[in-house]
């Protein structure tokens, strides 16, 4: 076979075993997730997730900042799935709402505004912060099983 060939089938093979494993990276994000919010960013709980994220000093001069925006992201992605929605791209998401809603005075320091979906509730801050409520609790409690289950004793406070 040609290099060509061997690389074409790397790749299929490749997708393959992810088509297979849908189940299992979806439970990865959920948990990389959680792992990417550091203890700062989560409010009102230890262990799991809670009900309100907030990130300091997370809108830039273009709104959200690339940090804050793919977690809004893998968070949208998140809450579609689980209520059984194709999840949302950049352009329909949540971080499109707010690069819509956000705006700044002449010196790019934040008018504080929110904006909401069926899923969360986003509102920043003249200090930069932004504070999201996840507004379905079932979701969330999904969240927090998919979380327990892939790593065994994360909600053991509870």
């Amino acid at each position: 076979p040609t290099r060509r060939s061997s690389d074409l089938e790397n790749i299929q093979a490749t997708f393959e075993v992810m088509a297979s494993n849908v189940d299992g990276i979806f439970r990865q994000t959920v948990f990389d997730l959680f792992d990417e919010l550091h203890p700062r960013y989560k409010a009102n709980e230890t262990f799991g997730f809670g009900r309100t994220f907030i990130f300091s000093r997370a809108i830039d001069y273009m709104g959200l900042g690339s940090r804050v925006e793919g977690i809004m992201m893998d968070l949208s992605t998140i809450l579609f799935t689980l209520d059984g929605k194709p999840p949302p791209t950049r352009c329909t998401g949540i971080f499109a709402l707010v690069k819509q809603a956000y705006q700044s005075d002449r010196s790019f320091k934040p008018i504080p505004g929110e904006v909401s979906t069926e899923y969360v509730r986003v509102k920043w801050f003249k200090n930069r912060n932004v504070h999201v409520w996840v507004l379905r609790e079932d979701l969330l409690a999904r969240m927090n099983v998919l979380l327990e289950e892939h790593a065994p004793g994360t909600l053991a406070s509870r």
